[in-house]
């Protein structure tokens, strides 16, 4: 690698240098740093083959770290400079496989986290139809015809007159 690092700083405009720093980053699993050098090759090389192989080994990280957009874009890149690369076009089709796969299951996590939603939305209206009955309940009791002074005096005498007779 310092073998490599000394031919680029010696020649910062050497396209083969940047991708073959790029390589040995991908190697030792600097994905951010290899993607740099790849990109800096990318801009600078003219050879279409080699274009090619720093466009497909973008694509490869990318598409290790399931970034499928950024990995699709790389390999179509790739086959536009190489289009007889029947490992970049399968790696294309995988890509666009995968995301597929990536974006249903995203969708169905929303729709799962939308229909969990709605439940705890059901409970929370469920528990403010409980409250809402209990507090119904509670005026009822409270609505209730109460006894006016004169009945509660009447109910008493009554009470009193039947005590009377009972013990005569």
């Amino acid at each position: 690698r310092s073998s490599i690092m000394s031919v680029q700083k010696e020649n910062p405009k050497n396209p083969q240098a940047a991708c073959n720093l790029g390589n040995a980053l991908m190697a030792q699993k600097k994905d951010s740093a290899a993607v740099q050098q790849f990109e800096q090759s990318t801009r600078i090389e003219t050879n279409p083959m080699r274009k090619a192989a720093a466009y497909h080994n973008m694509g490869v990280i990318c598409q290790t770290h399931k970034m499928y957009d950024e990995a699709i874009e790389a390999y179509k890149n790739a086959l536009r400079n190489n289009p007889n690369d029947d490992e970049t076009r399968y790696n294309l089709v995988l890509c666009k496989h995968l995301k597929k796969k990536q974006d249903e299951k995203q969708k169905q996590n929303q729709q799962n986290k939308d229909d969990q939603n709605k439940k705890d939305d059901q409970k929370k209206d469920d528990k403010k139809d409980q409250k809402q009955d209990k507090k119904d309940d509670k005026q009822q009791e409270q609505q209730k015809p109460q006894m006016s002074k004169d009945n509660a005096e009447q109910l008493l005498n009554a009470a009193i007159q039947n005590e009377k007779m009972t013990q005569s």
